[in-house]
């Protein structure tokens, strides 16, 4: 038999609309509405078929595979089936066995494959194309012989108290752009005021008018700092043990920069980072009108002028979460974190009926895509497999009870590999470009020294301009 095609994609899919982006485990905790382990028992093969029983447009017949998941511990949510559940996602070999699809953001299972799995519900649209773990492949936690654990991108787990992990802002930390940014426009308490005082001239532009993002210069979407605002943040980082240059590199990583889906969310972004480093950004006088947690309320009463650069971090954060408790995902004081990247031959390869199919790691530009391994590998403990569910246990809990959230009475549904479906293909997407930055020669000797030390090797903006 002549395989027609074989498609695959690198980590950034823009031909098929997917871009994966890392996600963090308080993400999974939080986005899945069910999360299992359990091992793979099944795997099936099946096309979509065309809608409404029509003969199927060109491009509308699908690949998909049909992974059956014997659950061994549910610890989140529910599972019609509490014994399995079977999961569907988009690639596999065409039921006339002419055509293969693979994409690297779905998970490379087969059966015998164990781990946890981060579900989210399939969506309730007529012609769904389900990815149904939470950050596509990173959504599948591998669980290895000898107690090893590893995610599916090949990177071991370790478990971090690192205050400045727990303080960085993803992303996707924020739920909602839009309605943060209202929240700034009209402040209703002095800790808004203070927290929107803190942020650039570029923030303040697009709060007031969202519109206005597109018309922003070159030099206000840069992550770059000018001399003043390194100066004003280096005076706050006597204690540190790292430069400025290190910290920002680890409170926002390349990797994370390019995942903010416009200029406005990526500047502000950028902007609740910096002010994470500002000792006085909330005094306990602005905090009057704030629902604080104790655990905030512990760190308010403590001078920041005393403690060290990771807690003022932490600190900050832990405001920001309360003032906005429906908007800003709440991070843990301990969380999984990347470690060393030690992939195995299982997460490069599976078996599509047949064939063997071997994902092919094309080359990504520079400054994009997965790096080898940290830049500086997170202090913390390797986990196994105990250590992982029991830690992953504790975060569930204390995710419940923070966000009030109740246990999911409204079950997740499996699929049947035997009932027709239909798709609608993804629309395509461009991955984000880079914008070239216009150059300025130093004006003085300081601040040429600090340009040498804090301008990032890179130099990108935030995000393109459309």
């Amino acid at each position: 038999m002549g395989l027609a095609a074989i498609l695959f994609a690198a980590s950034t899919m823009g031909g098929h609309g997917i871009v994966l982006e890392q996600k963090l485990y308080r993400h999974f905790v939080s986005e899945a509405d069910l999360i299992i382990q359990g091992e793979v028992v099944d795997k099936a093969f099946r096309s979509s078929s065309g809608a409404d029983g029509e003969e199927a447009r060109e491009g509308s017949r699908l690949p998909h595979t049909f992974v059956t998941i014997a659950i061994e511990q549910t610890l989140k949510g529910l599972s019609e089936n509490p014994e399995s559940l079977t999961i569907r996602y988009s690639g596999g070999i065409s039921q006339d066995g002419e055509a293969i699809m693979a994409t690297s953001g779905t998970p490379m299972l087969d059966v015998g494959d164990r781990g946890v799995f981060f579900v989210r519900r399939a969506p309730e649209s007529r012609h769904p194309h389900p990815q149904p773990l939470v950050g596509l492949k990173q959504g599948f936690t591998r669980f290895l012989e000898e107690n090893q654990v590893m995610n599916e991108m090949g990177y071991e787990l370790i478990l971090t108290d690192d205050p400045v992990f727990a303080a960085r802002i993803h992303p996707d930390d924020v739920r909602d752009y839009e309605v943060l940014a209202q929240h700034l426009r009209e402040p209703d308490n002095a800790a808004e005021e203070k927290l929107l005082s803190r942020l650039s001239e570029a923030a303040h532009q697009i709060i007031r008018e969202p519109e206005s993002a597109s018309q922003l210069p070159p030099e206000a979407l840069t992550f770059r700092l000018s001399g003043p605002q390194a100066q004003r943040l280096m005076e706050t980082m006597e204690d540190s043990e790292h430069s400025l240059r290190e910290l920002l590199q680890r409170l926002m990583p390349q990797k994370f920069r390019a995942i903010s889906g416009s200029i406005a969310e990526a500047i502000l972004y950028r902007d609740l980072n910096h002010a994470l480093f500002n000792r006085e950004l909330f005094m306990p006088k602005d905090l009057q009108e704030v629902s604080l947690r104790p655990e905030t309320k512990e760190l308010v009463e403590q001078d920041p002028n005393e403690m060290p650069i990771g807690q003022v971090l932490k600190r900050n954060r832990r405001v920001i979460e309360d003032l906005f408790p429906n908007l800003v995902v709440r991070s843990f004081d301990r969380s999984p974190v990347l470690g060393r990247y030690r992939p195995i031959e299982a997460m490069m390869t599976t078996r599509i009926g047949e064939h063997e199919v071997r994902m092919k790691r094309l080359p990504v530009p520079e400054g994009e895509g997965e790096a080898p391994e940290p830049e500086e590998l997170p202090k913390g403990k390797v986990l196994g497999q105990e250590a992982f569910l029991e830690h992953l246990k504790a975060m569930i809990k204390i995710a419940i009870s923070r966000e009030g959230q109740k246990e999911e009475s409204n079950p997740v549904v499996g699929f049947d590999p035997d009932e027709p479906f239909t798709v609608s293909p993804p629309k395509p997407s461009a991955p984000p470009r880079s914008l070239s930055l216009p150059a300025r020669e130093p004006r003085n000797d300081r601040e040429a020294a600090e340009f040498e030390a804090l301008q990032e090797s890179e130099g990108n903006p935030v995000v393109d301009r459309p």
